[in-house]
């Protein structure tokens, strides 16, 4: 997992990138991308958080950098049609990857949630 995390990660960086060029190339999406390009900056933060807590670096969590992404775990998911869109932008050859990070990152942020509502 670790891996597909952070390979995941380059991948995010990589797309924002793409959706700048696409935005450009296709003036009348552009609204599109733009939301896409803060989707894949926000999932970027979270594939690196997954990182560290599936290899088990939990040192990583204790400069409270990233504590703003365990309170919007919540808001950080696309509406359905928008993943869908994304996964059609997205190079083929990595649309089953992402369906795989996708799926440990939703549970992951399931569980921030759940813990952070024990603890208020």
């Amino acid at each position: 997992m670790v891996e597909l995390f952070r390979n995941g990660a380059v991948r995010k960086l990589e797309e924002h990138e793409l959706f700048a060029m696409r935005a450009v190339e296709n003036p009348s999406r552009e609204k599109v991308y733009a939301e896409l390009q803060t989707y894949v900056d926000i999932e970027w933060r979270y594939y690196d958080l997954a990182a560290h807590y599936y290899s088990e670096d939990f040192s990583y969590f204790e400069n409270g950098l990233n504590e703003d992404l365990l309170f919007m775990t919540e808001e950080s998911e696309l509406p359905p049609r928008l993943y869908a869109e994304y996964l059609r932008e997205i190079d083929p050859n990595e649309r089953q990857n992402e369906k795989i990070t996708h799926s440990y990152l939703t549970s992951l942020k399931k569980n921030i949630t759940k813990v952070r509502e024990e603890m208020s």
